[in-house]
């Protein structure tokens, strides 16, 4: 296969990991790694550094200021080389034959971007047995077009598989796109705190302006995100407020952009302020019923240290 795409990988403080997740993105068809090294406190620069001496593929840069998410990819995005670019993470493997996989669906489906499966692994027993956190977490379904209908905004999402790729009208961070695609917008840096939202944001912006995206909606294209536990994380109460506090600051910020087109275009039937309203009740709605069972894991898990 020739090798046409460039992955692009933004990385804080994530060292411990660097060794397992950045080899997995280095596939068939990959050119070069774009690792931009986001002011990291701790040595990524020297796993990066070793990383290199065994994968020539990889390019480091460094940000001597902590950019985030949003202004580390539009940065890497300067330096892209090859016709198509993957964007990775650093705490999350790809699963081998991903990007040959979705280069041909899109040839065949005249694609302009195609997301991957995303996964979120609870241990360290779902990144050795895979199969199984797939069939687990992405159950195959045949009516997938209510699950990323704007009508259920809150509870959208990409963990499902389908008979073939699925026409969206965005998809989820993990995506393979032509880079001059890719170029033709920016990432919004006014998303902030955990700048949910930034990647649909993103996706919005090009099919707005005509791209064609697709979901892969298949086990054959899979990214799967490290457990907290393997990343040194908790979730904790201050963590929960802070996440239920952005994911609607930056819920609403993304319908007062992209509202016109949602109801221009992609047929949603009420005004903007009925959006809003919306989303917001039904996002407490859903918080007040996960809180419990977040509870008591979080209780659990510090029974279990002491």
């Amino acid at each position: 296969m020739n090798q046409c795409v460039s992955v692009i990988v933004p990385s804080h403080n994530r060292a411990n990991v660097l060794r397992k997740t950045i080899p997995t993105y280095l596939q068939d068809g990959v050119a070069e790694l774009i690792l931009i090294d986001d002011a990291s406190t701790d040595n990524t620069q020297d796993v990066v550094k070793d990383l290199m001496k065994r994968y020539p593929q990889i390019r480091y840069y460094r940000n001597e200021k902590n950019l985030r998410q949003t202004g580390a990819k539009n940065r890497a995005l300067k330096y892209v080389t090859q016709p198509y670019v993957y964007f990775g993470d650093d705490d999350s493997i790809l699963i081998p034959g991903s990007i040959s996989y979705i280069l041909k669906a899109m040839e065949k489906f005249h694609a302009d971007v195609m997301g991957a499966l995303p996964l979120y692994a609870d241990d360290d027993n779902d990144l050795i047995n895979i199969s199984a956190l797939i069939d687990r977490k992405a159950p195959i379904i045949k009516d997938w077009k209510n699950k990323v209908s704007l009508n259920n905004l809150e509870k959208l999402d990409f963990f499902f598989r389908a008979s073939e790729p699925c026409r969206v009208p965005f998809t989820h961070a993990c995506a393979l796109v032509k880079t001059k695609w890719a170029r033709s917008v920016e990432f919004d840096s006014k998303y902030i705190g955990n700048a949910y939202r930034e990647e649909t944001d993103y996706w919005l912006q090009l099919s707005e302006q005509g791209a064609i995206i697709y979901f892969a909606a298949s086990e054959k294209a899979v990214q799967i995100n490290y457990p907290y536990s393997s990343l040194g994380r908790n979730r904790t109460f201050s963590s929960m407020w802070r996440h239920g506090k952005y994911d609607i600051i930056n819920t609403l910020r993304l319908i007062e952009k992209h509202h016109d087109y949602f109801y221009n275009v992609l047929g949603y039937k009420h005004g903007k302020r009925y959006m809003k309203l919306t989303y917001i009740l039904s996002d407490l709605c859903m918080y007040t019923m996960i809180f419990p069972k977040r509870l008591v894991g979080m209780l659990s898990r510090r029974i279990m240290k002491k």
